[in-house]
């Protein structure tokens, strides 16, 4: 999480597990933590970023979470190009998901969405998106958190899909 505090102390860094010490005394296990201390004791080896004042917080935050989750979605997803990718759920992860595959829409790849809320639904047209087809995919990826959406998926994959 990042949090108002890389402005003091000029760092931002996420926090997945363990235990953190914070200077204010509040302590967490497994949990999300934030603060506004200006001092944390991290765990040796915990990644940090320095984020520049430029970037404003509304960019910044979902960097950590958000993003780095889709990433490494689309990481094992593989090579879009020339695919039909689908994506159930356009919240922050299934729009920064559609957002990341533009890129391979341009190189051949077909990207769907389903989302029942229609104004993301419409959101997600403006990362080159479409409405889904309800046809075959190469590859499928749940962002809603609703298990039907994980049972269509896999109903919906063709052969060698993933």
């Amino acid at each position: 999480m990042i949090t108002r505090t890389r402005r003091r102390v000029g760092i931002a860094a996420a926090l997945f597990s363990a235990t953190a010490l914070v200077a204010s005394g509040c302590s967490g296990s497994g949990a999300e933590i934030t603060t506004e201390a200006a001092h944390i004791v991290l765990p040796r080896g915990t990644a940090i970023a320095l984020v520049p004042d430029s970037l404003p917080d509304t960019v910044a935050a979902p960097a950590a979470c958000a993003t780095a989750t889709v990433m490494a979605a689309l990481d094992a997803a593989g090579d879009l190009t020339d695919k039909r990718v689908l994506i159930f759920g356009a919240g922050m992860l299934g729009a920064t998901a559609a957002a990341a595959a533009a890129a391979a829409v341009e190189a051949g790849a077909d990207v769907l969405v389903v989302e029942p809320n229609p104004s993301r639904q419409r959101q997600s047209h403006r990362f080159s998106a479409s409405d889904d087809d309800g046809a075959t995919t190469d590859i499928a990826i749940d962002f809603s958190g609703v298990w039907t959406a994980v049972d269509a998926a896999l109903q919906r994959l063709d052969v060698g899909g993933g």
